[in-house]
């Protein structure tokens, strides 16, 4: 049911394209999260389920220095 990238509160994630995700916010259930608030770089957040969040195809993001930079 659930990927290998279950989402942690505060880590980055990076997708297929290269975008980040920052994982806000999670709403649990029993101690299982059923749905994760992401915010992307330009600020914006979304509110998916975990259905949705394992097809995001997402990959933990390891920065070097402990923060992200973006650089238009």
């Amino acid at each position: 049911m659930f990927n290998k990238n279950v989402p942690v509160v505060g880590n980055w994630y990076v997708n297929r394209t290269g975008q980040l995700i920052k994982v806000k916010l999670l709403e649990m259930i029993q101690g299982i999260p059923v749905k994760a608030m992401i915010e992307y770089l330009d600020g914006s957040t979304k509110i998916i389920d975990m259905q949705a969040w394992s097809c995001l195809e997402l990959n933990r993001h390891i920065s070097r220095g402990g923060s992200v930079r973006f650089n238009p």
